[in-house]
């Protein structure tokens, strides 16, 4: 048996009240459901192998997983790639941590540095502000839906415009 490790999810001050997250029409439940819903559930033994097969982009295999950001930034890059690939339904996603409907038992929020740094896996870059969702959003934390299309990208020029522009309505 190898050493013990400990991973801690994001509760308290370290849990990011916003979070971000870009999407396009193959993604599972419009985007709140992990590949692996209810199909996957990563405990203890097989943690670390979900998570391996989560950051591999290419392996489409179960993840119990959902990706999102802390930086709008990242996300909108995320939807010009997308769009750049010719995918249908792009959207830009943001979601409050702080609203109910999260069952922290089952939704649990990880923080991907911390992760990666815990499991010793090698650390790419675009791991920077990145955070794994257990399972799903609940619907009730999303403050809102945008579809990422001309108008939304001529419209956004930064982080804090864009933000004050930002429709209130999902």
């Amino acid at each position: 048996m190898g050493d013990d490790i400990t991973i801690s999810t994001c509760e308290g001050k370290r849990r990011p009240q916003f979070l971000y997250r870009a999407i396009h029409s193959q993604y599972a439940g419009h985007g709140l459901e992990a590949r692996g819903m209810n199909a996957v559930q990563p405990d203890a033994l097989d943690f670390q192998i979900h998570l391996e097969n989560h950051l591999d982009w290419p392996n489409r295999n179960l993840s119990p997983f959902l990706s999102v950001t802390s930086d709008l930034n990242k996300a909108v890059r995320l939807c010009r790639m997308f769009k750049a690939q010719h995918r249908t339904d792009v959207q830009l996603l943001m979601v409050d941590t702080q609203k109910p409907g999260w069952e922290h038992n089952t939704q649990r929020l990880w923080d991907l540095k911390e992760l990666v740094r815990t499991f010793g896996l090698e650390w790419k870059p675009y791991y920077s502000d990145e955070y794994l969702i257990e399972q799903s959003i609940p619907w009730e934390s999303l403050l809102f839906r945008m579809d990422w299309d001309e108008k939304a990208e001529a419209n956004y020029e930064d982080y804090e415009t864009f933000r004050i522009r930002w429709p209130r309505q999902r």
